[in-house]
Order: structure tokens, then C-alpha cells, then sequence
């Protein structure tokens, strides 16, 4: 949906004695850490990391506001065309404002992110590892950082084959000082993709699901077995941890793979996104109760959050779980938007016993992290929790994750409805034999209000 589209629905303002609570604790808000912690006078980059892990991953905690997605789209997944003009962009700002001596190393990985086992010289061309150049100190911020960004591909390093990627980013030359991993994917056309957006035929799920149907065909690959050599996977919202994948087609008819099924391939319709607006300061914006300015950094009081999983679907506008970082009196928001304490209240009239709530979205790189683990204060019966941000605009939901499972739940808090606006990203990958690995030949982009 369009960013300058959002709408205004002022909540009721929050109770005296809570903005008195929070100007007493202002200078160590809701039992957080310094977001400086362990950076200042300390170099963060010594202690080697061992482990690599395959996912957007943050390795250093002087590392804030990671960002990855298709150069001049950053409302983008970071999907692009083999041998084009498009490039994916990863940033982040650095806490520890001192100059790094950084480089990344990029890693091809199969359909199911492993490493593929190619090597370097077989899906790229140009250097393989090089410096991350691309550096500004902030600007006319109470929080000093440096930003770095990086393009690939770029002038030193071209991509010669389709697939996943992750790109990997390291201090010192040292591939175990390792600061951030972002993924990205880069796709050839090499088969047709249809689809059909449709509401789901069991009456239990057709109120609250959205199902997504596909035909395939695969004309212009050889494809020995087509129902092992290729593989769907259907994105939704750029999210990895409730993607549909390993379905099945119904069957294959002339080159065409059909899938046309019940379960499978659907997904919780969800419900629009919270937001709220920090690109300018000066005043209390959507959703904001109050600015705080008599500490540094500021604090931004949110208005008490509402649970809505029995309530009727409201149509509303939302970027569907990203942010957009921005200042209104910068040309520059990438360096000059500071950062700020937002303080999150969700009102709940005991503490649940079975699991924990989280703030999720691409704010907490849609990951249940420990610093987004909502926080139940008896004395004024709701959750609560306070994160530092960076000036923008943002998209956030709240999830349960039970103590017995890895799969969050958003109907809890939120609820389900298929009229939900969604966009979803279709993935199909070619096992190729002679090459020894996962092609992506297919991509399409779908939003589910445009069918």
C-alpha cells in the first residue's frame, strides 16, 4: 500500500501517573541496557565469532538498523535479475563510531540456505572479498554512529549465476570477526509463473486464510523429473520464519506444473500492521501519546496498544511490517535521524504463563529477539518494553511464541482475516545436475488486494 496513504486514528492518551513513572526511570528506561554497551572504550571487534549462521544474523551489539533490499526500493525484498542493472543494497550504522576496517565475502547457498558447496570462482566474477568502502559519520545526532552501505553487485564483484546469497560482513580480513549477514537472491526467467489469489475452500480457514495457487510451466528447461527438480517456495511479507515450501503439485500436464491445493499452500491472513511515526520530533505524531525531551536521548511515549482478535477487519494502510528510515528536516535521513527510546505498552490483565509476546517485524528483523521480549508490569497490568530506534517510519505487529514451539502466532494478539492486504514473493528453484546447484529460475510478486 502507499506510504503517504496512512491514516490518523488517535487512541486515547495515556494516564498522568504512567508519563510521571516514565520521567522517574528516564534515564535507565524499563530496565534496558545502554544501547553503547560494551562499545564505549572497548573495541567490539576483537572477540572472533565461530559461527557462522545462514540468516540475517547482527553479530555485534554496536550494529543497529539493518537494512537489505532492492537498490532505490527500500519497501523491496532484495530479489534481482541475473546479469542486469539491479543491485541490492545492505546497510547499517555502527555504534562505535570509529572507523573498521570491514570487508564481505558473498556465499551461494542451495534452495533451503546451505551452502551450495560452489566455489567463489564459479559464481562470481572480480574479487571475491573486498573492502566495504562506503562510510558517513552521523550528522547533528545526540547518538553518534557511522553508516556503511554496500551494493552488489558492484564494480569489483559481478554475480554469474542465479540462487540464493548471503553476503557476509567481517572485520580486520578475519572471516571470524564476523559484524552482519544479510541474505539476498538473484533470479533468471526461466519459467512461466501463474497464479490464482483466491479465498480458501474449508470453511474453517475462509475467514481468516489466504491461499495462493500455482501453475508452472517449464518450457524452456530441460527438467528430467519436474517433481523433484523443482522447488516452490511462496514468501509472505519478505518473511523467512513462515514460508511455504516442499509443497507437491497436483500433478504434471504438457511442461505445466499444477498446484491446486486444499492446505498446503496457504497462509494466516494476519491483520494490518501497527504503526507509528518518528520522522519529525517536534510534535506527537499518529499513535504517539507524548515526546519526551528532558533526557538524551528522547523518549517517545506510545498510546496503549489494543488487542483485536475478536474484533470485525478494518481496512487500513501499511507497508506491510517494514520501516522507512527519515527525518523530516533532513535531505539526508540516513545519517541525520537520530536515534530515540519508544516505549510500547500492550495492556493484558495477567501475564500469560505459557510463553512470551514479542514487537515483531522488520524492526526486529522479523525474529522473536530477546530486546523485543514484551515485559508484564503488574502495577499497571499490561506488557511493556522500550527500544531504541532510529527516526522513521515504522510497521510492527505482536506475536506469541509458546515455550513449546518455534513458530510464532500472530492471532493471539491480532487475529486472522482474509481481506488482509499482503504482498507475496513466489520462488522457483531448478536443481540443476550438470551445475550441482540450485537455480532460482522463476520469481513473481504478488499483492493479495490486486489478486
Amino acid at each position: 500500500m502507499s506510504y503517504f496513504m496512512l491514516t490518523s486514528n488517535i487512541r486515547s492518551i495515556l494516564l498522568f501517573s504512567t508519563t510521571l513513572g516514565i520521567l522517574a526511570t528516564a534515564c535507565n528506561p524499563g530496565g534496558q541496557a545502554d544501547p553503547n554497551s560494551g562499545v564505549v572504550g572497548t573495541d567490539p571487534y576483537v572477540e572472533p565469532v565461530n559461527e557462522l549462521i545462514y540468516n540475517d544474523h547482527v553479530y555485534k551489539k554496536s550494529i543497529h538498523t539493518p537494512m537489505c533490499y532492492k537498490t532505490g526500493f527500500p519497501l523491496n525484498p532484495p530479489v534481482i535479475a541475473l546479469l542486469s542493472d539491479e543491485s541490492v543494497t545492505i546497510s547499517f550504522d555502527d555504534f562505535d563510531a570509529n572507523v573498521k576496517d570491514l570487508y564481505y565475502s558473498i556465499i551461494h547457498c542451495d534452495a533451503d540456505w546451505n551452502p551450495s558447496g560452489m566455489m567463489e570462482q564459479e559464481f562470481l566474477d572480480g574479487f571475491f572479498t573486498y573492502n566495504v568502502t562506503n562510510y558517513k559519520y552521523s550528522f547533528n545526532t545526540y547518538q553518534n554512529y557511522l553508516h556503511y552501505s554496500l551494493q552488489i553487485p558492484n564494480e569489483k564483484t559481478k554475480i554469474r549465476k542465479s540462487g540464493n546469497y548471503l553476503v557476509k560482513i567481517f572485520a580486520n580480513n578475519d572471516q571470524n570477526q564476523l559484524v552482519l549477514t544479510r541474505r539476498f537472491m538473484v533470479y533468471e526467467n526461466g519459467v512461466n509463473i501463474q497464479h490464482q489469489y483466491k479465498r480458501p475452500q474449508d470453511p474453517e480457514y475462509r475467514s481468516s486464510k489466504q491461499e495462493i495457487d500455482l501453475t508452472i510451466n517449464f518450457g524452456a528447461l530441460n527438467v528430467p523429473n519436474p517433481f523433484s527438480d523443482l522447488k516452490v517456495v511462496i514468501q509472505q511479507n519478505n518473511r523467512w520464519d513462515n514460508v511455504v515450501k516442499n509443497i507437491k503439485p497436483m500433478f504434471v500436464k504438457d511442461k505445466e506444473l499444477v498446484f491446486d491445493l486444499d492446505e498446503p499452500n496457504i497462509f494466516n491472513g494476519g491483520n494490518e500492521f501497527r504503526f507509528f511515526d518518528l520522522k519529525s520530533l517536534g510534535y506527537n505524531s499518529p499513535n504517539v501519546a507524548r515526546v519526551i525531551k528532558d533526557t538524551i536521548p528522547y523518549h517517545i511515549l506510545l498510546l496503549n496498544d489494543e488487542r483485536r482478535p475478536y474484533k470485525k477487519y478494518m481496512t487500513s494502510f501499511d507497508i506491510n511490517g517494514k520501516f522507512l528510515v527519515g527525518n523530516v528536516l533532513s535531505n539526508e535521513p540516513e545519517t541525520e535521524s537520530d536515534y530515540v527510546w519508544v516505549h510500547f505498552y500492550l495492556p493484558y490483565d495477567q501475564p500469560l504463563d505459557s510463553g512470551n509476546i514479542y514487537l515483531f517485524g522488520a524492526l526486529s528483523d522479523w525474529q522473536t529477539k530477546d530486546e523485543f521480549q514484551m515485559k508484564y508490569n503488574y502495577r499497571s497490568n499490561r506488557y511493556e518494553q522500550t527500544v531504541f530506534l532510529k527516526q522513521a517510519y515504522y510497521n510492527y505487529e505482536y506475536v506469541f511464541l509458546s515455550d513449546k514451539s518455534k513458530t510464532v502466532d500472530e492471532t493471539l494478539v491480532e487475529g486472522n482475516h482474509f481481506e488482509t492486504e499482503n504482498n507475496y514473493t513466489i520462488l522457483v528453484y531448478f536443481r540443476d545436475m550438470r551445475q550441482n546447484c540450485d537455480r532460482l529460475v522463476g520469481v513473481q510478486f504478488i499483492n493479495s488486494n490486486k489478486g
